[in-house]
């Protein structure tokens, strides 16, 4: 073949890799387009989180609201990563609601996707560059969180856009690329203040690439990014802060006396929006009135690193249970976590990403640290977009909201090394090694639950109590009555839950089944002296008269009765006076009444209830306990 016919095939051959790529990276894209139509739909049907955000998604939430009203500099320099909130903020002042929110979350999320894609196909070939992009689509994490106010879409955005530019600046260093790095480098930093730590390296990286004066340029750049939050602190506290100061109070979470792995609030108030003001007053307590925000966070590292000191061997133990969560956690998370949704089927779109980030975490890891190793510079910034927030998991503490800026890394590694693994000129003991480690992300999951390590019964009834307020702040009382009802079937002595599930069942208009489930309440609970008077007041009371029970109500009372503690409580007299009221038995229950009365203390709430149905069982009728009345949302809530 002559030399020109040679370049015309190869020419042809490249065009026709080219335009399968491009036709893949269409098919991708269209393909997570819809995946994300589908989980917003779904998530607005079925998750009231996506309509009533809680925890810090609300919290980001509100912050955007007062951006939106013109609060652009706040009294106290960012607590948070402000770079979400501001985004929010912009889309608020321009009318979006929360539809808006998670449709823009989509909207990152299929970017980075098709960047993942872009970059793999740079760095690894067409091949890998799809499947990374694919497996990115494909997992349950990044994928299944877009319709909640959280940070992890736009993270996870700009830690694909690192990827596919860095490869670009790796490809042909140009003047527009250089900055793009550096501004990529700024905004990620303000999203996620970890990756301030990787900026010098990034720097280093356009050195390598496009020389000194580039990396100059890209410091420049970077600075500037990042100035608006410095800017913003000085003005709010005149303290040189670059990004947020709450780094030593987090630290201090995951690292004091009962730490175990996870968020563990300690000593300080646990409320986004309140805990720095606490946090502030106890530096200030013990450092002196001067200290400031700056000080603040170095006292709590002080106290995390000394507890260190005081316990090595205990905090080395923290630290394997934290890197251990990070490569294997499926069920943990402070905020939403995901496998307890999609148990309790607030998730119905879980099955278009049913990979869960634990399954290539292992794999990731190891092949981002191989892969910067073996192939020098042009890695470098995939290890590091998996390895910082790896690093602030194991450091600080783990949740999978500080493990997802490394999903776009973590599954261009593992696919990368595995397509690697099991090409034919890769040495047999390399396969070998690569598929086994690939295994064994998958396999974790099955070793946790037989060990009893991250189990959902340690947070799902937090979980399920906080997600029915949420149906009920929506007006949605049936379906959080139906949660509260399987957190109590996993916890059938737990007193508090079952009042609150009676509770909301007369609410709803079913007395009888109310007052059933406290008579099915189980014997450790019937005993209690607290329970029989209120099972009994519930007997005597209720407007449903299939729901009576006099005699039994009587019963209940004198037992509760027959407790020294209880002998001198006006709730029990008053008790015992409602069940002989509902016997007919007045003069009995006024005197039972006149014996609560005077055993309750002046300014007593219940001295006007006792005077209520004093009133009442003079006149010869019984006391009426009418059903609580719900909410109903308000305009803004719909």
């Amino acid at each position: 073949m002559s030399g020109a016919s040679g370049r015309a095939a190869r020419s042809g051959g490249d065009t026709q890799v080219g335009r399968r790529a491009r036709l893949g990276l269409i098919a991708l894209s269209a393909f997570v387009a819809v995946q994300q139509s589908v989980v917003l739909v779904s998530a607005l049907r079925a998750n009231p989180y996506t309509a009533a955000p809680v925890l810090d998604a609300r919290h980001y939430w509100d912050w955007a609201g007062r951006i939106a009203g013109g609060e652009l500099v706040a009294e106290t320099p960012f607590h948070s990563a402000p770079l979400y909130p501001y985004l929010l903020g912009l889309l608020r002042a321009l009318g979006g609601g929360l539809l808006a929110a998670g449709a823009l979350n989509g909207l990152l999320f299929v970017g980075a996707v098709c960047l993942v894609a872009i970059a793999g196909r740079r760095l690894f070939g067409a091949t890998v560059g799809l499947l990374g992009g694919a497996l990115l689509a494909l997992s349950s994490e990044p994928a299944l969180e877009t319709p909640q106010t959280l940070a992890g879409p736009l993270q996870v955005f700009l830690a694909a856009a690192i990827l596919e530019r860095c490869s670009a600046l790796s490809a042909g260093p140009t003047q527009a690329r250089v900055l793009a790095v550096a501004a990529l480098s700024g905004l990620a930093t303000l999203a996620w203040p970890a990756m301030l730590l990787a900026v010098p390296v990034f720097i280093a990286f356009t050195a390598r690439c496009a020389g000194r004066r580039a990396a100059l340029l890209h410091a420049v750049a970077a600075v500037a990014v990042i100035a608006p939050a410095t800017l913003h602190n000085w003005l709010a506290a005149e303290e040189l802060i670059p990004v947020s100061a709450h780094g030593g109070i987090t630290f201090w979470h995951g690292n004091n006396p009962e730490a175990r792995g996870t968020l563990h609030i300690v000593g300080v108030e646990n409320d986004k929006d309140t805990y720095h003001l606490d946090a502030l007053r106890q530096t200030r307590a013990a450092r002196g009135p001067e200290a400031g925000w700056r000080a603040t966070s170095e006292h709590f590292f002080a106290r995390g690193l000394a507890w260190w000191r005081a316990e090595p061997l205990r905090a080395l133990e923290v630290f394997g249970l934290k890197v251990w969560y990070t490569v294997s956690g499926r069920v943990y998370s402070d905020v939403h976590p995901l496998a307890l949704e999609r148990a309790d089927g607030l998730v119905p779109a879980a099955w278009l990403a049913p990979v869960p980030v634990a399954w290539f975490a292992p794999l990731g890891l190891i092949a981002a640290a191989l892969l910067a190793l073996r192939r020098g510079r042009a890695c470098v910034p995939l290890a590091l977009v998996v390895c910082v927030p790896v690093a602030v998991c194991a450091v600080f503490w783990y949740t999978p909201r500080y493990r997802v800026p490394a999903a776009p890394g973590l599954t261009l590694a593992a696919v990368a090394v595995l397509h690697g693994a099991v090409g034919a000129a890769a040495p047999l003991r390399r396969r070998l090694a690569f598929v086994l480690l690939g295994a064994f992300g998958p396999l974790t999951g099955p070793l946790n639950r037989w060990v009893g390590f991250d189990p959902p019964g340690a947070i799902q009834r937090v979980h399920r109590e906080r997600t029915a307020a949420a149906f009920g702040s929506l007006g949605r009382h049936r379906e959080a009555l139906a949660l509260l009802q399987k957190a109590l079937a996993a916890e059938p002595e737990d007193a508090a839950l079952r009042r609150r599930v009676f509770t909301l069942m007369r609410a709803l208009g079913d007395e009888r089944g109310a007052v059933a489930l406290l008579e099915a309440a189980p014997s450790a609970v019937a005993r209690e002296a607290g329970y029989r008077l209120f099972l009994a007041w519930s007997l005597a009371t209720s407007p449903e008269p299939a729901a009576r029970d006099g005699e039994r109500a009587l019963a209940l009372a004198q037992a509760a009765l027959n407790e020294p503690a209880a002998q001198r409580d006006p709730v029990a007299h008053d008790v015992l006076a409602a069940a002989l009221a509902e016997l007919q038995r007045f003069p009995a229950a006024l005197e039972a009444l006149d014996r609560a009365a005077s055993w309750s203390p002046a300014g007593d709430p219940l001295r006007s209830a006792l005077a209520a149905r004093r009133e009442q069982y003079r006149r010869g009728l019984p006391w009426r306990d009418p059903a609580p009345t719900l909410t109903e949302p308000s305009e803004a809530d719909r």
